[in-house]
């Protein structure tokens, strides 16, 4: 895992970075280039994203709840924002982040399952075929 804790890249561009299973916490990030950024398994617990610029950006399997300025950076073009990410985060990305990043507005209303506990499933659906049908009834335990 790259280290880059407390970080000083203000005013840096990392545009077309690919940050992969890196430690960002409390990286100083404000005012960057984030186009076409990928995250993938990032630590971005107290990372200052404040006035910084997205577009074509990629955010997975990232907990992004623990950002700060979300709701504080500009948008050139849509981004990313995987659905991992979203529940890792437990629905808190800011509104204007996701809408930002070109989710619509309609579509955040799906987003409010994501704030409870996700391992949790309302009903299943089970699928099987007579030889099946012991298993079935061990698996709906």
């Amino acid at each position: 895992m790259k280290d880059l804790t407390d970080a000083d890249l203000t005013g840096a561009s990392l545009s077309g970075a690919s940050v992969v299973r890196a430690n960002m916490t409390n990286a100083k990030c404000t005012d960057s280039d984030f186009y076409q950024t990928q995250f993938w398994s990032v630590n971005l617990t107290g990372t200052d994203m404040t006035g910084s610029l997205f577009g074509y950006s990629i955010f997975q399997d990232c907990d992004m709840s623990g950002i700060i300025g979300l709701d504080q950076v500009r948008h050139d073009c849509p981004s990313t924002v995987g659905l991992d990410s979203v529940f890792q985060s437990h629905g808190q990305i800011p509104e204007a982040f996701l809408l930002g990043a070109g989710l619509p507005e309609a579509a955040l209303s799906f987003l409010d399952p994501a704030k409870s506990d996700s391992t949790s499933l309302r009903e299943v659906y089970i699928a099987c075929i007579d030889e099946d049908e012991s298993n079935r009834h061990e698996i709906a335990r």
